[in-house]
């Protein structure tokens, strides 16, 4: 993307000027890693649709902040048009940990959620793809 692009540069010339100011030479070596999830806005309307659907707007948010996990969906999305979404199942008055932690527990009640979400997203993608 373009923000990775940028921060490859700043730092090839961060590097490139510490090393003039010390007579070194340094070398940069990126490891490019999977790629950015990025949504694709039309796929983003359907499933926040589908979302509304299956368990009403009020109860449908957007992150609260972004993640800079890395993600192997990005791979999908490098491919065909998608939309990443996230289900909270987190327990009610249980601190909550990283999915792969050994203590991560959830709610499997939000197995529920994600059926009803996953029936509605099928309908409204269809619904979607027959109106043009």
């Amino acid at each position: 993307t373009s923000v990775r692009e940028h921060l490859k540069t700043s730092l090839n010339r961060i590097a490139a000027s510490v090393a003039q100011l010390h007579n070194a030479r340094i070398t940069v070596d990126f490891q490019q890693g999977t790629p950015a999830v990025i949504n694709t806005p039309a796929a983003a309307i359907v499933a926040r649709q589908a979302a509304c659907v299956a368990v009403g707007e009020r109860n449908v948010m957007p992150l609260q902040f972004t993640n800079m996990g890395a993600e192997d969906f990005g791979y999908y999305l490098q491919h065909v048009p998608g939309c990443y979404v996230r289900f909270g199942a987190q327990i009610e008055g249980k601190e909550g940990f990283p999915a792969h932690s050994s203590k991560f527990d959830f709610d499997e009640q939000a197995l529920l959620v994600g059926a009803a979400y996953y029936h509605q997203v099928a309908l409204a993608a269809a619904q979607a793809l027959r109106d043009g």
